[in-house]
């Protein structure tokens, strides 16, 4: 019988000790995920803080881009264009005609790193190489905003070599990129809500001259970028 009792607490004792086993583990099973979940608050935290401050200086450049220190000067665009590139010459030089192909935004931005922009562009330096190709027409503005990038200007450089004529598409006045931050520079409808066309895009005021010297500025970059020619297209209202 006294066996039976010094088992059964011995059993007991084992029992009690598991179970404060169990319990310590639980409680420091919580502490860790208590760690965890104030970290991750905290990198949550700081990366709203992040992004809010991007957001934030993002709106105070495209504000400053806007502010009308002077009266736009259209006729400047022809006067950088009057400078006597090296590119001209040597295209003219080779020939009378232009004859190109055109390259979107986003894979003159990818650039020769990124695996299916890299094939594109060396194909076509290969046809720049093997046929009458003197002529690349990139995407530097379409709807959905402005891009130049390191990606870009290294493609620059590599098709001046080949003496390609770089001409920048420009899409002037169809542009929806900045009607979140400055919605009072576009077109509008008679009760006052944002004009959209057919395809759902809105359109800059070309009537603003807070529009046109943004759009001047945009131009003189581009030039300033190296391109040899802009192609201007919806330089006009929407019809």
């Amino acid at each position: 019988m006294k066996e039976f009792q010094n088992k059964t607490i011995l059993m007991a004792l084992i029992f009690v000790a598991i179970c404060f086993g169990m319990y310590k583990f639980y409680q420091a099973h919580q502490e860790f995920q208590m760690v965890n979940l104030e970290k991750a608050e905290s990198e949550r935290i700081a990366q709203e803080k992040i992004t809010a401050l991007k957001e934030k200086l993002a709106e105070e450049e495209i504000k400053n881009a806007f502010l009308e220190k002077e009266k736009p000067d259209p006729f400047e665009i022809a006067k950088r264009f009057n400078k006597e590139y090296d590119t001209r010459k040597k295209v003219l030089e080779l020939s009378d005609d232009i004859k190109g192909v055109y390259v979107t935004k986003h894979i003159a931005n990818a650039g020769f790193q990124d695996l299916y922009a890299g094939k594109v562009l060396q194909d076509i330096k290969k046809l720049v190489k093997e046929t009458e190709l003197n002529a690349v027409v990139i995407d530097v503005k379409e709807v959905d905003g402005f891009q130049l990038s390191d990606s870009l200007q290294e493609l620059i450089n590599e098709l001046h070599k080949e003496n390609v004529w770089v001409i920048a598409r420009f899409t002037a006045f169809r542009d929806s990129a900045l009607v979140k931050q400055r919605p009072e520079l576009y077109l509008k409808k008679e009760n006052g809500n944002l004009w959209q066309d057919e395809k759902g895009y809105y359109w800059l005021d070309p009537a603003s001259s807070q529009v046109q010297k943004y759009l001047l500025d945009l131009c003189y970059q581009v030039i300033d970028f190296g391109f040899d020619e802009i192609q201007f297209d919806y330089v006009r209202f929407p019809a």
